[in-house]
């Protein structure tokens, strides 16, 4: 399953998967940070890369969609995708830096939808993947996006403060993300006949 690149795009596909990093993919308290602040390395959460994988090997266009620190976060980004090779995997990279906002803001989703060549009428043909209920799955909700809660850090608040928060699908073990992805195709393709 997923989108053959070559192949035309039927109206239940999902036509990228768009993730968080930090304590989404990336465990951040297991980062080890330069004087500059800058992450060198950290380590991911388990069967992250492995999900990662998955879903490019099966055609999902892929992007990460990020907050960091002034200044730091693309070079902490690249460091820690480079450590673990997965540098090459997405097709872009948008931070708050580039922004000028932090998530929920819209400009956060509405840049990398536009890096990712994807029209505002297909967003709710993309999936977010991201940790904190007020930032990525309330942003996805108001962007149009499938939002999926990865529950897998405590550090954040895990009741949803109103219904812009609650999330459509949520998962708390890697492993089972790219089977949720094609459930998620499934009923979009089954809401569309």
């Amino acid at each position: 399953m997923g989108r053959d690149p070559g192949g035309p795009v039927t109206r239940g596909r999902i036509v990228a998967v768009i993730f968080d990093f930090g304590d989404t993919l990336a465990d951040e308290t297991t980062e080890e940070k330069d004087s500059h602040q800058v992450t060198q390395r950290a380590l991911l959460f388990p069967g992250a890369k492995n999900a990662v994988l998955e879903l490019h090997q099966r055609g999902y266009v892929l992007g990460l969609l990020a907050d960091c620190s002034r200044g730091a976060g693309r070079a902490s980004y690249d460091n820690v995708l480079r450590q673990h090779g997965m540098g090459d995997l997405f097709a872009s990279i948008v931070t708050s830096d580039d922004a000028g906002v932090v998530k929920p803001h819209p400009r956060m989703f509405e840049l990398m939808l536009r890096a990712l060549a994807i029209a505002d009428e297909d967003s709710d043909r993309v999936v977010m993947v991201g940790n904190r209920l007020d930032r990525d799955v309330k942003g996805a909700n108001q962007a149009g996006l499938v939002s999926v809660w990865c529950r897998l850090s405590t550090r954040y608040p895990t009741a949803p403060k109103d219904g812009s928060e609650v999330p459509r699908y949520e998962f708390s073990d890697f492993a089972r993300l790219p089977g949720l992805i094609t459930a998620i195709e499934d009923l979009q393709g089954d809401a569309n006949r």
